[in-house]
């Protein structure tokens, strides 16, 4: 609504009401984001009828480090899609926040490792098998390769080393959880794993010709779509937008 609303009315006022609507929206979306993939992470009170906890019990302090987490990396990320995507001082403003950004993202991250370590499931998988900790690492490493990036002015790169800290933080996640997906930290049993969750075979031979079929289109469009609106935006073009 907001980026809908924003240009239907020419007034500064009007347009900061829905510029701040849009940053604490997205802000909210950001965490709580964070906060389902942190329970998801450390387990859920599924018992034999279901959840079996409260709202409450889901903003517990390893999933609200988890949220802060992902609006640290959404931040980062973003920033850096800025960078590359504008040009003049609306791109250095936005590789400087990114800049700034990058150090508490790092702080979150590490204490986020700790954290999963200490209080969750995670850890079993990779101390089961150790080639598994190339995740989490590679996922440091693709941080500071932005970081070094960003320094020398190559924010492209920087976005897509960021994309690659990002992707393995994820896979890190449901290596550690795997074969769960929603595990149970009441019992075990009572999770659900991709055995038990799963649907029928010839569902599953189905659905993945379908995505063979469609998804190199889908794969194909948003590449047409980069390679059309890939030029950086001009600082004249920034202002008749209003944007900046």
């Amino acid at each position: 609504m907001a980026l809908e609303f924003r240009g239907k009315v020419q007034d500064p006022e009007w347009k900061k009401f829905w510029e701040r609507t849009a940053a604490v929206s997205s802000l909210l979306a950001a965490l709580l984001f964070g906060v389902a993939f942190g329970n998801i992470f450390r387990g859920l009170q599924i018992g034999p009828d279901g959840y079996a906890g409260t709202f409450l019990g889901l903003l517990n302090p390893y999933a609200l480090l988890t949220g802060l987490l992902f609006c640290a990396f959404f931040l980062f990320h973003g920033q850096l899609w800025l960078a590359h995507k504008v040009s003049g001082p609306a791109a250095a403003r936005a590789a400087a926040i990114a800049a700034r950004a990058w150090y508490p993202l790092l702080a979150l991250f590490a204490a986020w490792a700790v954290y999963s370590w200490a209080d969750t499931g995670l850890s079993a998988n990779f101390l089961e098998r150790r080639w598994l900790l190339l995740l989490p690492l590679g996922a440091a490493v693709s941080l500071a390769a932005a970081r070094l990036l960003l320094a020398r002015g190559r924010a492209a790169c920087a976005f897509g080393w960021s994309f690659a800290a990002i992707a393995l933080f994820s896979l890190a996640g449901f290596a550690g959880i795997y074969p769960d997906l929603l595990p149970s930290r009441l019992d075990p049993a009572l999770g659900l794993s991709v055995y038990n969750s799963s649907s029928s075979p010839y569902t599953l031979r189905l659905m993945a010709w379908v995505v063979a079929l469609f998804l190199p289109v889908v794969i194909a469009y948003q590449y047409w779509v980069h390679r059309v609106f890939g030029a950086p935006l001009s600082a004249s073009e920034l202002k008749r937008s209003g944007m900046y």
